[in-house]
């Protein structure tokens, strides 16, 4: 399957990382992967960073929508910041969903960035316990 969803820092990151090409149920079975991550832990907010750097091809327009309407939310989740798709069609879709989801989220072209981000954005994490093999490994 060409996601993968791991704890960068546990209780508090998720690091999902896409490559290739998912399918809808994939996506959707992914969405309900880390809703169970996120009901694991006892934490306040929950941050998601979403790594596209490496899908091949893009999930038509009416694919996203509806898998976007399809996945579940969390009312634990914080932070959604995403990394790659800046190609125009990419963009348009992560849109179209960050406004179906509705929230927080941030677009980044790499992974630094969107730690950096975060640091700014929430004081609480202890970065200290970030996974450093998920920060320097591919997709796989």
């Amino acid at each position: 399957m060409p996601i993968r969803s791991d704890w960068l820092v546990p209780n508090a990151v998720i690091l999902t990382r896409y490559w290739g090409e998912s399918t809808e149920e994939e996506m959707i079975g992914n969405s309900h992967d880390t809703i169970a991550m996120i009901n694991s832990c006892d934490t306040r907010f929950v941050h998601i960073i979403i790594d596209s750097t490496e899908v091949t091809a893009v999930p038509p327009l009416p694919v996203t929508i509806r898998t976007a309407k399809a996945s579940p939310r969390h009312e634990r989740a914080g932070w959604l910041l995403t990394i790659g798709g800046q190609n125009t069609v990419v963009k348009f879709a992560m849109s179209v969903a960050r406004q179906l989801l509705q929230v927080r989220t941030q677009n980044f072209d790499t992974l630094e960035d969107a730690i950096a981000f975060l640091k700014t954005m929430d004081e609480t994490i202890d970065w200290s316990q970030a996974r450093a093999e998920l920060l320097t490994s591919g997709p796989r």
